[in-house]
């Protein structure tokens, strides 16, 4: 009992050591804040045009809060769970009012005067031919579930790029829950969706911080978007 309890001190003690040396001066701290992000869940902002930024944060609890100093000026639930946030100016204007962007998904979510404003989803992704035609045998029974499973494999195996109910497919062994799957998604296989992955800001003509700017999507299967 002694020696756990000289390890917990011992602990402690290396913790505000490495605390007290650390080079970042800890200006506010929020225990019950309770906001789970990344970096790219965060941004500052001019969001009135008058000279005082806001700190604009999402989190993986579908919740998305601007700061202003210390305290929560708005809070807005998320359809879903979000993947980058960021500001831009998309028209020349006086006083010049930032537009807020939300990533989501395959959707990004357009924001004005802390408002919901409008809402982009990106285009939908043709499916490999190969990959649409072991699922029209399988929907007209002229495979089972084992052999579309085979020859999914194979096609992956020779490079096609599968869409993720294929992969899906795929991550199963069970043939009876093979068949089930493959019934539930045989008719929704002639588009998919991407995900958002990353998303910046890019200045159209000029380098200055009210410049008019576009939104830079990267996506999962490697496309970006202007």
């Amino acid at each position: 009992m002694a020696a756990t309890a000289s390890i917990n001190a011992a602990s402690g003690a290396e913790e505000a050591e490495a605390i007290r040396k650390s080079p970042w001066l800890d200006a506010w701290h929020d225990p019950v804040a309770g906001m789970s992000c990344f970096s790219s869940f965060m941004c500052l902002a001019d969001l009135h045009a008058e000279g005082d930024h806001r700190l604009i944060m999402c989190d993986l609890k579908k919740r998305m809060r601007i700061y202003k100093g210390t305290t929560i000026q708005w809070e807005q639930k998320l359809l879903d769970l979000p993947c980058a946030v960021q500001c831009f100016y998309h028209e020349v204007a006086s006083p010049p009012i930032p537009t807020l962007a939300v990533a989501s998904g395959h959707q990004v979510f357009i924001y004005r005067y802390m408002r919901p404003y409008l809402k982009f989803t990106l285009p939908p992704i043709e499916v490999d031919p190969a990959e649409v035609d072991v699922w029209n045998e399988f929907k007209k029974d002229s495979i089972d579930a084992r052999t579309a499973f085979d020859k999914l494999n194979m096609a992956r195996e020779n490079g096609t790029v599968l869409s993720n109910i294929s992969i899906d497919f795929l991550a199963m062994e069970d043939p009876e829950q093979q068949a089930e799957y493959g019934r539930k998604v045989m008719d929704n296989l002639q588009q998919q969706q991407t995900s958002i992955t990353c998303m910046e800001v890019l200045k159209q003509n000029m380098d200055e911080p009210t410049a008019v700017s576009m939104l830079v999507l990267g996506t999962e299967n490697r496309m970006v978007y202007i």
